[in-house]
C-alpha cells in the first residue's frame, strides 16, 4: 500500500507517467460547478474528446492502486469511450429543433456560481440559480449532459423565458422522480450480492422508515425537484398522510432528503448543522448544492421556499 501522498504530489507523479504513455492528451483547468476547478484531461486533435479528472483516482492511489495502474485505467477510458456518438451527438447541437425535447432544468448554488452564471443562461429560484441542460441518452453506455451556454443561445436565437417553458414542459412529461426510503435507496446503489441483513447493518433502520430521498430518472438533476412540489404533495400523501409539512434538506446536486415536519424545534435547529457537515465530508465541492438553508413544502400552500430559523426560534 502506498504511504499517504498529499494531492500535488500524486498530481505531479500521475502527469510524468502519463506523459510518458502517451503523447496525445491535452492537461488543464477546468471550471466546474461551485467555482471548483478539476484537473481535466482530454484527447488531442479531437473535436470531442471524453474528460477524465486526475481527482476521481486520488483515493483509489492513497489506498494502493500504482501510479502506473491508474494510468492505465485513464488511458483506458479516453480511448475506449464512444466519441463517435458523443461527436455525432453535439454536431446537431446549434440546432434548437432537434435538441428542444431533451432540454431540462437543473439547479445549482446562485452565491457560489456567479462568475459561472455569467456564461450561461439562467434565473434565480430560492437560493438557487436554474440553469438548462441537454440530456443525451445512450442505452448502451448512460445519460451525459451539456449545460447550455451563451454561445449555444445565441445560434438557438430564443429568449430564456423560452428556455425555461421548454424545459418545464420536458420535466413534467419525460423526468421522472422517484421517492425512495433510505433502504430503498441503498438497495439500489449495493452491489446485487449484498443481503437485506448485511445493509441493514449499514443504515439506521428506524431512520430509514423516517427520512426520504427524492432522484430523477436521468441520476444527476434530483434536485431539480425543488422547482416542482407535485413532487413533494404525493411524497406526503404517499408516506406521511398525518403529516402537513416536509423539510427538504439539500443532499446535493443529484437529490434532495425529506423528513416529515418534527415537533421538536431542537432537532429541527440540528438539521443546519448536520447539512453544514455532510457537505464538508460526505459530498464533492462541485456538487453542493446549499450550505446554508433547507427547504420546506407546505401542503396548504402547495409551495416550496426557504424555511428560515427564526421560524424555529419563534
Amino acid at each position: 500500500m502506498n504511504s499517504k501522498t498529499n494531492y500535488e504530489e500524486y498530481k505531479q507523479l500521475l502527469t510524468s507517467v502519463l506523459k510518458e504513455q502517451s503523447e496525445e492528451l491535452v492537461f488543464r483547468k477546468q471550471l466546474k460547478n461551485n467555482n471548483v476547478y478539476l484537473d481535466a484531461i482530454c484527447l488531442k486533435n479531437k473535436s470531442v474528446s471524453p474528460v477524465v479528472y486526475l481527482e476521481s483516482y486520488f483515493e483509489s492511489f492513497n489506498s494502493g492502486t500504482s501510479i502506473e495502474e491508474i494510468a492505465n485505467q485513464i488511458l483506458d477510458v479516453l480511448h475506449s469511450s464512444p466519441t463517435d456518438i458523443v461527436e455525432n451527438e453535439t454536431r446537431h447541437l446549434f440546432h434548437y429543433e432537434e435538441n428542444k425535447d431533451r432540454i431540462f432544468p437543473a439547479v445549482i448554488n446562485y452565491s457560489q456560481n456567479k462568475d459561472y452564471l455569467r456564461r450561461i443562461p439562467h434565473r434565480k429560484f430560492l437560493d438557487l440559480a436554474i440553469v438548462y441542460k441537454i440530456i443525451f441518452s445512450d442505452e448502451i453506455h448512460s445519460n451525459f449532459a451539456f449545460t447550455i451556454n451563451n454561445c449555444v443561445m445565441s445560434h438557438w436565437n430564443i429568449t430564456e423565458e423560452e428556455l425555461y417553458t421548454q424545459a418545464i414542459e420536458n420535466s413534467k412529461n419525460e423526468n421522472e422522480y422517484t421517492v425512495l426510503t433510505l433502504y430503498e435507496a441503498v438497495l439500489n446503489i449495493l452491489p446485487s450480492d449484498k443481503h437485506p441483513e448485511e445493509i441493514t447493518n449499514l443504515i439506521d433502520v428506524n431512520n430509514s422508515e423516517v427520512m426520504l430521498t427524492v432522484m430523477d430518472k436521468s441520476g444527476f438533476l434530483g434536485s431539480s425537484a425543488l422547482m416542482f412540489p407535485e413532487v413533494f404533495k404525493k411524497a406526503l400523501e404517499d408516506y406521511y398522510p398525518d403529516s402537513t409539512k416536509l423539510l427538504i434538506l439539500p443532499s446535493s446536486t443529484k437529490e434532495v432528503f425529506l423528513i416529515p415536519y418534527p415537533e421538536d424545534n431542537t432537532s429541527i435547529l440540528e438539521l443546519w448543522e448536520m447539512v453544514k457537515s455532510v457537505n464538508e465530508t460526505s459530498v464533492a465541492p462541485q456538487e453542493i448544492l446549499s450550505n446554508e438553508n433547507i427547504y420546506i413544502y407546505e401542503k396548504e400552500s402547495n409551495i416550496v421556499r426557504i424555511f428560515e430559523k427564526s421560524e424555529v426560534m419563534e
